[in-house]
């Protein structure tokens, strides 16, 4: 989420994600906490700096980064990954608490 300052959270899932389908979920508590799941587990909690009643958008996109990069932002090689770079998305939901 886009807070004071920003911020990056970066999870190794421990697996291949273009591997299959993928369920992702994301619970947001407004002033209490973000979790994130995939694949109905869950992957990780913020409690700390959790917006009261922000708007919000939901935003989908590929982001590809190297192990060195800094910052948000896409790197791609012809070696490494060379595209093309495709992004399946089947359905959106949400839902109220």
């Amino acid at each position: 989420w886009q807070g004071s300052g920003g911020s990056q959270i970066v999870q190794d899932t421990g697996m291949d994600l273009s591997a299959d389908y993928h369920v992702y979920g994301v619970e947001y508590l407004p002033g209490e906490s973000w979790t994130v799941y995939l694949d109905g587990e869950p992957m990780a909690s913020w409690t700390s700096g959790v917006p009261t009643d922000a708007p919000y958008q939901i935003l989908i996109d590929v982001e590809i980064a190297g192990p060195n990069t800094a910052g948000w932002h896409t790197v791609a090689d012809s070696a490494g990954h060379p595209g093309p770079f495709i992004l399946y998305v089947d359905e959106v939901q949400i839902y109220a608490l």
